[in-house]
């Protein structure tokens, strides 16, 4: 159900300059799919099934980071896939068999306005329009005229190899070919779903006048993400501290922004907070039940 197997031969025969393995774009990827809760496993370098003997039970309990850790890492070219539905928090992927299928489903302006908070990826064959479902939704396969597969809906059952996995016929497929797009609106609410959601950027704010250098830090990483509303934010949370000045503020937001594009995450963890900083987070806080790992991957889930 979901996956078909792959032909035996090597999926690189007759290309003799076969794209060499990425790993900063793969690591990048899996920063993005942790954020995202979705539950994604390991596929052979240029494969699409997954390189697990009995995935299946992943479809049912995520992986954990000590499985994660050994299945990617640096110097092991490997390609990466989702498992949908319920596991990966309602994931469906409308995945059509037309170039032209998505616009047509979606109608122009819909289409136009849809990637704005939608991920989408591109491929040969069609676009793939990646969605949550609260309720499950069946795993099928739509025909239109003579296009027998014109859109396949996978859901649970089903495993998506994603980017930026390595195809078949070697062409990778590149991060940049997806369209996400946050708009101010959206990153104005994720910063409101964060001050309201997070018990540490609560503290940073009450406890403005006698925040650590290492809180104030973990502050700004955590608003830095969401644009000029995170930025804005990030002043008004920094205005109270008696020697606050417009300029080291925005010096430690463009720090956090060159952290951020380096892949320099742990001091804003969650992990970070609780051990390093040692703040008491609550037992009850939404980010481990949600599958997240910082305070502004909980603002991504709630806005």
């Amino acid at each position: 159900m979901g996956l078909n197997p792959l032909d035996n031969d090597n999926p690189h025969s007759g290309n003799s300059q076969a794209p060499k393995f990425d790993w900063p774009a793969l690591r990048e990827a899996i920063a993005f799919y942790e954020r995202e809760g979705l539950c994604y496993l390991p596929a052979g370098w240029g494969r699409k099934n997954p390189s697990l003997n009995e995935w299946e039970e992943f479809e049912t309990r995520l992986p954990t980071m000590a499985e994660k850790a050994d299945w990617f890492h640096e110097g092991k070219p490997t390609n990466i896939g989702v498992v949908c539905g319920g596991v990966s928090r309602g994931l469906v992927i409308l995945a059509f068999n037309d170039p032209n299928g998505a616009r047509e489903f979606f109608g122009e302006e819909r289409w136009q306005k849809l990637p704005r908070g939608t991920f989408i990826t591109k491929t040969d064959r069609g676009h793939h329009i990646w969605l949550r479902s609260d309720t499950p939704i069946l795993s099928q396969t739509i025909p239109k005229g003579d296009n027998k597969s014109w859109l396949e809906i996978r859901s649970d059952g089903n495993f998506a190899i994603a980017p930026p996995s390595l195809h078949p016929k070697g062409k990778p497929k590149q991060p940049k070919e997806t369209k996400r797009e946050r708009s101010a609106e959206f990153n104005t609410l994720a910063v409101e779903k964060l001050m309201e959601s997070c018990v540490f950027m609560q503290h940073c704010r009450d406890s403005a006048i006698t925040l650590s250098e290492r809180e104030w830090w973990a502050m700004i990483r955590n608003l830095e993400v969401f644009g000029e509303a995170g930025r804005q934010k990030a002043h008004e949370l920094s205005a109270p501290y008696r020697r606050y000045t417009e300029e080291e503020t925005e010096q430690k937001i463009k720090d956090a922004k060159k952290a951020r594009i380096q892949k320099d995450i742990q001091q804003h963890t969650c992990t970070f907070i609780k051990k390093d900083l040692e703040f008491p987070c609550p037992e009850d806080c939404q980010a481990p039940k949600l599958g997240v790992t910082t305070p502004a991957g909980l603002a991504f889930r709630r806005a």
